[in-house]
């Protein structure tokens, strides 16, 4: 178990490199100049200014060099300081990104508690009007993007009910209920599209299950249908099941940014779409990384969950 961990963490490693780069240096694609940006306004045309700007944060350096020292000063948790507001920048995308992992926290759990039971359901009736309405249900929730759910769900709720979520965000730590508050309607418009795709998933694979000669001698052994079910289907049908919903929450991170801006909820994607307006290169390249290393441990995470689950994985490995 620890070398297939081991194996996992250095491609982990490796990956990270590889974004690190694709990141850095794909950024100084984006049209504009920073310097010109953040100066242009306040010293109009001032040369001395703007070179004595690119010194500053290493600019006029060639682009390797700076990669080269930026890099280095991650690997030290040095994120460096933002262009724009010369605050650090780690504390910043800390405080940002805690906002969006209990937004996708919450969207990935109120995914599996609906999708998995959703999708046992339908492949036990297949074929039934019960199986095809779960999957209406779920073609429906495929797709309505999550930002139209959200501004229906503000719209139905302010209008109807004359009810909103509070306005000022508080973390979950600090005021459970009243965070709970805020997120719900968040987290249902963020996992809605999730749900459908685990419940999808859960059903093709559940009846893939079934169909295994293990079940069939399980049946015939006499086990009740709920023994059967739980203790032989489950467990095998769960492990497309985690793979699918560690990938989602990639897919996650990246629809919290319009769900974050429907919601006014200052979260990191709005943080980093912000600073990319604005070409804060340190911020953007913080931002994304963060958002890399998080998505790249959770992967990490269902690896060893699944190897766990399913031992010959690891074996195989």
């Amino acid at each position: 178990m620890l070398g297939y961990i081991a194996r996992r963490l250095l491609s982990l490693i490796l990956l990270l490199l590889g974004v690190s780069m694709l990141v850095f240096f794909s950024i100084r694609l984006i049209p504009g100049d920073v310097a010109d940006i953040a100066f242009g306004m306040q010293y109009g045309d001032s040369p001395e200014a703007v070179a004595a700007f690119r010194r500053l944060y290493g600019l006029d350096q060639p682009i390797y060099k700076q990669y080269a020292t930026w890099a280095s000063n991650v690997l030290r948790g040095n994120f460096g300081y933002s262009i724009r507001t010369g605050r650090p920048i780690l504390p910043d995308i800390l405080a940002r990104l805690s906002v969006s992992t209990e937004l996708a926290a919450g969207a990935v759990l109120l995914s599996l508690l609906l999708g998995v039971p959703l999708g046992v359901l339908s492949a036990r009736k297949q074929n039934s009007y019960c199986d095809f309405g779960i999957q209406a249900l779920g073609l429906v929730g495929l797709s309505l993007p999550s930002f139209w759910w959200g501004t229906m769900m503000i719209l139905v709720s302010s209008k109807a009910l004359h009810w909103l979520p509070p306005a000022q965000y508080v973390h979950f730590l600090d005021n459970p209920l009243r965070a709970l508050t805020i997120l719900f309607m968040p987290c249902i418009a963020l996992g809605t599209a999730m749900t459908a795709v685990i419940m999808r998933m859960t059903r093709s694979s559940t009846l893939e299950t079934l169909r295994k000669e293990y079940v069939q001698l399980a049946r015939a052994k006499g086990l009740p249908e709920n023994a059967v079910l739980y203790k032989h289907v489950l467990r095998n049908a769960a492990i497309p099941v985690i793979t699918m919903s560690g990938m989602q929450i990639g897919y996650l991170m990246g629809g919290a940014v319009l769900v974050e801006s429907v919601f006014a909820l200052p979260g990191l994607g709005r943080f980093i779409v912000s600073a990319a307006s604005q070409r804060d290169y340190p911020v953007i390249q913080a931002g994304i990384l963060c958002v890399a290393i998080l998505f790249s441990l959770i992967n990490l995470g269902v690896d060893v969950l699944y190897a766990v689950i399913d031992p010959r994985i690891r074996d195989v490995e």
